[in-house]
């Protein structure tokens, strides 16, 4: 009969449950076990030792998880690698014996030495567009743009054009320009919009027989105040029928100003003292006014 354990069912040298096997007399090396395979030797088998403890994947430590660790979790704490004793450990790591340190946290060392500072390299001092006048200021690492591309100074007071001289070394060039796009379809004409109300030519005086006579947008004059028709041919009066918009309304008239002072009496003109027949010897004696 095979020798397997009660959890896993596995022969009890390859077993790693906490669990004890059954029927554990020595046996023969010679017999078949259950899974058919056959001893290669006929040595007769001690007793199988105590169960190690197994390393499960290390996590940190969570007090509130710690209930759970099984034996042989790895813990890490603090900077260092402890192992559970026990299931359902108690305490801290680094205080409790249900735990046991397995590597330390290491000792910080010294801080070393600063080293020597490196040589400036070519920085990007901002992008200015390329003037010949001006490149002679140009410090090296100054990025320029020419013709669409874009270029670097890689001395200090370059020379020459980007694209040319070798005092430029070109970041990115200028790309190609792409075909033109289709032409769109010309969408479909807008509906007409409604005719709005516009002024006819002229004012005229309203007149009740003319009326029916009248466009929309016909300015009318009346009674002081300026219409104008909504409809053809409108009814009613304006002011009072809604088929007449008011534009300006009459003035109100002034008041009655103060009566002037009374004028200063004129001259007496010449009057008619009576009217007679002309006689020529009578006229030396006729005085002025004399009809």
């Amino acid at each position: 009969m095979g020798f397997r354990c009660n959890n896993c069912r596995r022969r009890r040298e390859f077993c790693c449950c906490h669990y004890r096997f059954r029927d554990w007399e020595e046996f023969d090396c010679g017999c078949n076990y259950d899974d058919e395979e056959e001893c290669e030797d006929s040595t007769l088998r001690g007793p199988q030792g105590p169960k190690g403890i197994g390393l499960q994947d290390v996590v940190p430590f969570n007090p509130n998880q710690a209930s759970f660790y099984p034996e042989g979790q790895l813990v890490a704490y603090m900077g260092s690698l402890y192992i559970t004793n026990t299931a359902s450990p108690n305490g801290l790591p680094s205080t409790s014996p249900d735990y046991t340190l397995i590597a330390a946290a290491g000792v910080r060392g010294a801080t070393g030495a600063t080293g020597a500072t490196g040589v400036t390299g070519i920085g990007l001092e901002g992008v200015v567009p390329f003037n010949a006048f001006a490149a002679p200021g140009y410090l090296a690492g100054q990025v320029v743009t020419y013709n669409g591309s874009l270029y670097i100074a890689a001395i200090a007071s370059p020379r020459g054009i980007p694209g040319s001289s070798p005092d430029y070394t070109l970041l990115a060039s200028r790309g190609a320009t792409g075909p033109a796009g289709p032409t769109g379809v010309s969408g479909a004409p807008g509906p007409t919009g409604a005719t709005g109300v516009g002024f006819d030519e002229g004012v005229v005086t309203f007149n009740a027989a003319s009326a029916p006579f009248y466009r929309a947008g016909e300015l009318v004059a009346f009674d002081g105040s300026l219409y104008v028709a909504n409809v053809d041919s409108p009814s009613g009066i304006p002011g009072s029928s809604e088929d007449y918009t008011l534009i300006a309304s009459g003035g109100v008239t002034g008041s009655t100003g103060e009566p002037g002072p009374t004028g200063v009496t004129g001259a007496t003109g010449f009057g008619l003292q009576g009217v007679e027949p002309f006689n020529s010897e009578s006229a030396p004696f006729y005085p002025a006014g004399q009809v």
